[in-house]
């Protein structure tokens, strides 16, 4: 919770404020669970992949280095199918909430 607000909330606050005036919005997922299937950070753009082993929460405080991968058809095919078994964070959060009203 951050000032009463779940993190979830305050992301989606954030996307809307930061992307208001923007034609292209990102498009977020949530792999849910304890331990995610993916543990590196990926940045998919039009066909390139982009990777960080790094936080991005500490990108620019810790060494670290994002490196575009040079064949990378294989790990989009890979990471679709992790984003296409994933609620997106509106419906994720919706969830969460139905959950925990009938706890």
């Amino acid at each position: 919770m951050i000032g009463g607000e779940d993190h979830g909330s305050v992301l989606e606050r954030a996307l809307d404020e930061t992307f208001r005036d923007v034609a292209v919005k990102p498009k977020i997922r949530v792999l849910p669970g304890k331990s995610s299937p993916i543990h590196d950070r990926f940045l998919v753009i039009d066909d390139e992949v982009w990777f960080s082993g790094n936080s991005l929460a500490t990108l620019g405080e810790r060494a670290g280095i994002i490196v575009r991968l040079p064949e990378p058809e294989s790990v989009i095919l890979r990471l679709e199918s992790f984003w296409n078994s994933s609620p997106a964070l509106s419906e994720w959060r919706a969830n969460r909430s139905e959950a925990s009203d009938t706890d």
